[in-house]
C-alpha cells in the first residue's frame, strides 16, 4: 500500500480515517502471519480477518521484554536488506537491537516530514540540531531526515558544547532549534552572558524528551519549563514524542494543543493496568501498532509511557487524535504514604519556583511504600519550607527534602555525556 498518498488523511473526516486504518490494519496482520516467527505463534489461534479497530483490544499486546527475549523472531527481512542498526533501552538494562531497511528509513523520513510540517517547519527555515546522530540513537537521524525532506537548511551540531551551539546561532543564523527543553533553557541562560537570546532570531523550538504540556483535571496545561524556554528565546515551543521501536512521531501543530497522530502510519491505544482501553481524557499506557515496516514490524506495542488521548478536533483543522505530554514512565510510578504520582508532577512544581536552582528526585522502590528523597539547591534567600509547602499542595503528600550544594548537585543532574538532565533516579 502506498501510504504516501494519504498525506492529508489527518484532515479527513473521522470515518474516512478509520476506514483507511482498518484496511492498513488488515494488511499489517496478514504481513505478520506470513513472515513473523514471533507473531505466527502469538496469533495462531486467532481469526485475524475478524479484527478491526473496534475489537483490536482482543489481540495480545507486545512488550519491550518480548523484543529483548525473542529479538531475532521479530526480524522478517534477510540480513542483507538491513540498512540501519540501532539500540533501544531494555527492561534489564541491556539495550535491545532494532533494525531498519532502506524502505523503513524512507518511512522514517516521511514520518518526520509530516511531524515537522505540523508545526510549520518550512523550506525557508534553518534548523539547528542539538540531538546526537551517533551512539546508536535514532532521534537525531530522524530529525535530520525530516528537515532534509522538507528542504530546510540543517546544521548538525549534535550533543556539543554550549559555546559551540551559541557560536553557530550567532554566525549561521538558524531560526529553529531541535533539542531537549531543559538543555534549551540552559543554552538560553548561557547566551544571556553575551546578549539577549530573544534577539538571536530563534522563532521555533522543537522539543524532545521532556513534556511541555500535561493533562491535569481534564485540561491540557502548559508546564513552567515550556513557559520559561518560550520566554527566554522569544519563540514558540512545540512538543514531540516518539520511540525507537515504533518510529512514529506525535508532534504538536501551530495550536500547541497536544501531539497529533499521523494516522496513515499507526494506530494508538491508551491502556489501563489490566490492558483494557481507557476513554479519552483518562491517563494510561501508550500502546502502538505501527504500519509499513519491512524489518521488524510490531503489534500493539506497550511503550511504558503514560499519557492521555485527546479526541476532540483540533483548531488547526486536523481530525487525527492527539496525545498529552508524557506524564511519566509506567515503571517510574512512585508510591508514597498511600499516594501515587509520577516524577513530572514534581518537575511541574519545581520548574516554576525561581528559588530552586537545581533538583533531583531519588527513590528507593519497594512493594509497599517507596522511600522518596528530593535533593534541591536553593538561592541564598530561599528556605526549604517554601518548597515543602508547594509540593504538599500539589502532590497531597509530604516527601523528604534535603539541600545540597548547587555545583555538586548539577554534576549529578548533568553528568558528562548525558542526553538530558537526570532529575529522577530509582533503585
Amino acid at each position: 500500500m502506498n501510504y504516501k498518498k494519504y498525506n492529508n488523511l489527518s484532515f479527513a473526516e473521522r470515518c474516512e480515517i478509520r476506514n483507511v486504518q482498518d484496511s492498513m490494519l488488515q494488511e499489517h496482520l496478514q504481513l505478520l502471519l506470513r513472515n513473523s516467527q514471533f507473531y505466527k505463534k502469538l496469533l495462531k489461534d486467532i481469526d485475524i480477518e475478524t479484527i478491526s479497530l473496534e475489537n483490536l483490544h482482543k489481540l495480545p499486546t507486545t512488550s519491550k521484554q518480548d523484543l529483548e527475549n525473542h529479538n531475532s523472531d521479530f526480524l522478517i527481512c534477510p540480513n542483507n536488506d538491513i540498512s540501519e542498526i540501532v539500540r533501544s533501552s531494555g527492561t534489564s538494562g541491556h539495550p535491545t537491537k532494532i533494525v531498519y531497511t532502506k524502505k523503513d528509513l524512507e518511512r522514517l523520513k516521511y514520518n518526520e516530514h509530516q511531524a515537522l510540517s505540523n508545526c510549520e517547519i518550512r523550506k525557508s527555515d534553518t534548523v539547528l540540531l542539538t540531538c546526537t546522530m551517533d551512539r546508536c540513537f535514532i532521534a537525531g537521524l530522524a530529525y535530520f531526515l525530516g528537515s532534509q525532506s522538507i528542504g530546510a537548511s540543517t546544521i548538525r551540531n549534535g550533543a556539543n558544547s554550549l559555546t559551540s551551539h551559541l557560536d553557530l546561532i550567532q554566525h549561521l543564523n538558524p531560526n529553529v532549534i531541535i533539542g531537549v527543553p531543559s538543555f534549551l533553557l540552559k543554552l538560553a541562560k548561557f547566551a544571556e552572558k553575551e546578549s539577549n537570546p530573544t534577539l538571536l532570531g530563534i522563532e521555533k523550538l522543537i522539543c524532545i524528551g521532556e513534556p511541555l504540556r500535561l493533562w491535569e483535571n481534564g485540561t491540557l496545561r502548559t508546564t513552567q519549563l515550556c513557559n520559561k524556554i518560550e520566554s527566554a528565546w522569544g519563540a514558540k515551543a512545540f512538543s514531540t514524542y516518539a520511540s525507537t521501536e515504533m518510529v512514529t512521531a506525535f508532534c504538536e501543530c501551530r495550536k500547541q494543543a497536544g501531539g497529533h497522530l499521523i494516522p496513515e502510519l499507526a494506530i494508538i491505544e491508551i491502556l489501563d493496568d489490566d490492558g483494557t482501553p481507557v476513554p479519552p481524557g483518562t491517563t494510561g499506557e501508550i500502546t502502538i501498532t505501527p504500519f509499513h515496516f519491512e524489518a521488524m514490524p510490531i503489534l500493539r506495542y506497550k511503550t511504558g509511557d503514560m499519557a492521555t488521548l485527546i479526541d476532540t478536533p483540533c483548531e488547526c483543522g486536523r481530525n487525527s487524535v492527539r496525545i498529552s505530554g508524557i506524564s511519566g514512565r509506567k515503571y517510574q510510578m512512585i508510591k508514597c504514604k498511600g499516594t501515587t504520582f509520577y516524577p513530572p508532577a514534581v518537575n511541574a512544581v519545581l520548574d516554576g519556583m525561581s528559588c530552586v536552582k537545581e533538583y533531583q528526585l531519588r527513590v528507593e522502590s519497594n512493594d509497599l511504600s517507596d522511600k522518596v528523597i528530593l535533593a534541591v539547591a536553593l538561592t541564598e534567600s530561599a528556605k526549604l519550607a517554601e518548597v515543602e509547602s508547594a509540593l504538599n499542595a500539589a502532590l497531597r503528600v509530604k516527601i523528604n527534602i534535603i539541600e545540597e550544594d548547587h555545583r555538586e548537585l548539577s554534576k549529578k543532574v548533568f553528568p558528562v555525556g548525558a542526553r538530558k538532565p537526570i532529575r529522577f533516579t530509582m533503585r
